[in-house]
């Protein structure tokens, strides 16, 4: 067979157009020696994040031999009887990793396969959705969030935005009020000027996320658990709203209007910029990272001025009138944070409690820990769209944690206790 038919296999599996003949002929060529360099070639392409082909240490072939080694490992999809979630180890510190740089290729390795394997796993179960696969004990845990929110108007009616029809919602204010095809909220002033401020609250549940584009064109991202409070028009000096939990703003720049975020006591004063704030009243700070542009962080008499790449952290004992300091933090990790918005979980040496706080939030599930999980940190990405028990089959992989479920409740656990 041919390396042009070779590439035609390889991309019909992306685009999960391949046969089950298809398939089979596709994995005796994947392991080929004559289609190596293509195979490599296409797997860069098609998979390997380019700040990783810009890090001065990257070696694909270090990568894929990595990889390669996991496909061995795995048991083949022939071999099941029905569809079997991908399992993956995300790699966390451990006596196994010698090294940044091989963190950072087992990091690659396990996404590239995540993304191969899922294909596997959608083609073996016949549609885009299987069933939600065993955990360890053999129970199901939850379903995937979705785009669900509570809208909450002027004279405290409140509306179901996952269940309303998409189309004009009650005016408010100034403001024409609609939700859109895509399941967006959208808020269009009026020309009929005057009048008292009006403003709503948009509020997701824990499982819910959802996006609104406020009054003056700024786009907002709610995630699970989340409020915005916010005028149906903006008029006066500044525009402001109130934020709970977590959100991403691509703010409309308006030099003469300020755009001004109040998470608690704390305020992010922004012209035109792309950031995201975590203020979970569970977490132990109040984070704002941003993407691009330029904010200022105001904690009482305390000032921070970010630039791209930069994040700001003020502890939530520090959220007070009185102000706290304000810690910048030069390279955070941006893609990291914005995950949730872009559709996936990623984590990058990351706490199991902070993993399973944002399970807990996604999933809408609680979270039990027995033993000492102290220093248990894992690094790895799946899309938001898996069962919860696909994304703790991958957890538990590595070897450092293993899980349990009671109803509607995830037990962590230390892997050798």
């Amino acid at each position: 067979m041919s390396k042009t038919t070779f590439e035609e296999l390889f991309h019909k599996f992306l685009e999960e157009t391949i046969t089950a003949e298809e398939l089979a002929r596709f994995r005796e060529l994947f392991d080929d020696e004559r289609n190596h360099a293509l195979r490599d070639e296409l797997l860069e392409g098609a998979f390997v994040n380019k700040a990783f082909q810009e890090t001065a240490d990257y070696d694909p072939g270090e990568v894929f031999r990595e990889l390669l080694t996991r496909i061995g490992e795995r048991e083949t999809p022939a071999e099941t009887t029905g569809p079997k979630a991908p399992v993956v180890s995300l790699p966390g510190r451990s006596p196994g990793i010698a090294s940044g740089q091989a963190a950072r290729l087992r990091s690659v390795a396990a996404v590239i396969l995540l993304a191969m394997l899922g294909s596997l796993a959608y083609f073996f179960a016949g549609h885009k959705h299987p069933s939600p696969p065993p955990v360890a004990t053999g129970r199901q845990v939850g379903a995937p969030g979705s785009n669900k929110a509570f809208l909450t108007l002027a004279d405290g009616s409140i509306v179901t935005l996952d269940s309303v029809q998409n189309g004009t919602l009650p005016d408010q204010g100034n403001s024409r009020v609609v939700k859109l095809d895509s399941g967006i909220l959208a808020y269009h002033t009026t020309d009929n000027p005057g009048g008292e401020p009006v403003y709503n609250l948009i509020t997701t549940p824990r499982g819910g996320q959802y996006r609104i584009v406020l009054p003056d064109g700024t786009r907002a991202w709610l995630n699970s658990a989340s409020s915005l409070r916010f005028p149906t028009s903006f008029s006066g000096k500044e525009r402001a709203v109130t934020l709970t939990g977590e959100g991403y703003f691509e703010v409309t720049r308006n030099p003469s209007m300020p755009f001004v975020v109040a998470v608690g006591a704390m305020k992010v004063n922004v012209l035109g910029t792309g950031f995201n704030i975590m203020a979970y009243a569970d977490e132990a700070a109040v984070k704002t990272t941003l993407a691009e542009g330029s904010v200022q962080i105001v904690s009482g008499n305390n000032r921070a001025l970010l630039k791209p790449g930069q994040q700001a952290q003020l502890s939530a004992g520090d959220n007070n009138p009185a102000g706290g300091r304000i810690r910048v933090i030069d390279d955070a990790d941006v893609e990291e944070v914005l995950a949730w918005k872009n559709g996936r979980f990623q984590f990058n040496e990351t706490n199991i409690e902070s993993i399973m706080r944002q399970v807990g939030r996604w999933y809408d599930v609680d979270i039990e820990y027995r033993g000492d999980l102290s220093g248990i940190e894992l690094s790895g990405a799946i899309s938001r769209k898996e069962y919860a028990a696909q994304l703790l089959e991958l957890l538990e992989a590595t070897k450092r944690v293993r899980f349990a479920t009671e109803g509607g409740k995830i037990i962590v656990i230390p892997y050798r206790q």
